[in-house]
């Protein structure tokens, strides 16, 4: 009998998600994160990731059509191409970042920015003092590892609590998740024109971590409708957690941000854990694995993603602003006087 853990090696499981991992470091860095105001730093990212989205409910689609219906649901030989082609498209991209100019942004101009923003003093601070980008860090990690679980257990957990749903209506399914995900982030980026990133974090956070926790009591199309809504609130939280957990670094911005790209490793963490989960209690009662990442997720956006000491710092600068002003309204008046 086939268990959780070798199920999940298959098309679409780790092994793809660690060659999304791969392909991280490009995709923020080509995402004009330092470029622009740092303001909308999470709303061009969010945008600029909502169309890797597009890529990712397609090949669930192509697998269910290619690998899982007319006798191939136990050869996987015509997965090779797939590996090759992705090795093909990515050696094509790699010689084209050598004839593209990439404008390099350097940690002085970094710390000019944080000197006009009125931030200095906390980006002045050494990277392991700067908690935000820290917790930051392990949010991303814990994040990571809950995103790529819940993706590569989805049939399992399809096929467990519904019996009728064979691998290839799954794959269909794990495609229209996929399809949520993508549509999530884009409306979250939108969102960002009217409320602050950390505040839509905090929301998105709460629902995934809420929703899986009834995803392990409920059986049945409930249960598989509840499952693909966890990937509508997934969707922001990696680039959100990304830029806020890089602000107000100053000359650190480049340290940080490479610390934030290792968070993707959370993502070789979980599936084993939770393969073990599964084959001892069952893929829906293993639940509470990717579970625990979307409650830290929520705990950072709820009271860690702010640079300590940033709001004493501003709320001072602002009561030297208004002395400043008195000052200088009495001078004009004992002028006039």
């Amino acid at each position: 009998m086939e268990t959780a853990r070798e199920k999940v090696g298959s098309f679409g499981g780790p092994d793809s998600e660690r060659l999304k991992g791969f392909s991280l470091p490009a995709r923020v860095t080509n995402s004009d994160v330092f470029g622009g105001k740092k303001e909308s730093a999470s709303f061009r990212l969010n945008f600029s990731q909502s169309f890797n989205g597009v890529g990712s409910f397609v090949g669930p689609l192509i697998a269910s059509h290619a690998f899982f219906s007319n006798g191939n649901q136990n050869n996987l030989t015509s997965v090779q191409f797939v590996y090759l082609g992705i090795a093909v498209a990515v050696g094509l991209i790699a010689i084209g970042f050598a004839f593209v100019h990439v404008p390099e942004i350097s940690d002085d101009l970094m710390m000019e920015q944080a000197i006009a923003s009125g931030d200095a003093e906390i980006a002045a601070r050494p990277l392991h003092k700067q908690w935000h980008t820290i917790f930051g860090f392990l949010a991303q990690f814990v994040y990571v590892a809950s995103q790529v679980t819940l993706a590569s257990f989805f049939l399992n957990y399809v096929t467990e609590v519904d019996t009728y749903i064979t691998d290839a209506l799954g794959s269909n399914l794990l495609s229209a998740a996929l399809a949520i995900f993508t549509l999530g982030r884009f409306i979250s980026t939108g969102l960002m024109k009217f409320f602050k990133p950390r505040h839509i974090l905090i929301v998105y956070a709460f629902m995934a971590a809420l929703l899986c926790g009834l995803t392990i009591g409920l059986k049945g199309i409930p249960a598989v409708v509840v499952l693909i809504a966890i990937f509508f609130f997934e969707s922001c939280m990696y680039p959100t957690i990304f830029t806020l957990a890089i602000q107000d670094l100053g000359k650190n911005t480049k340290k940080g941000s490479s610390l934030l790209i290792m968070g993707v490793g959370g993502g070789a963490v979980f599936p084993p854990i939770r393969g073990a989960i599964a084959d001892a209690i069952g893929t829906q009662k293993s639940q509470p694995v990717p579970m625990i990442g979307y409650c830290f997720v929520f705990v950072y956006a709820l009271f860690l993603a702010e640079p300590f000491g940033k709001k004493k710092l501003h709320k001072t600068e602002d009561v030297e602003s208004i002395d400043d002003e008195k000052v200088t309204t009495l001078q004009v008046v004992d002028v006039k006087a």
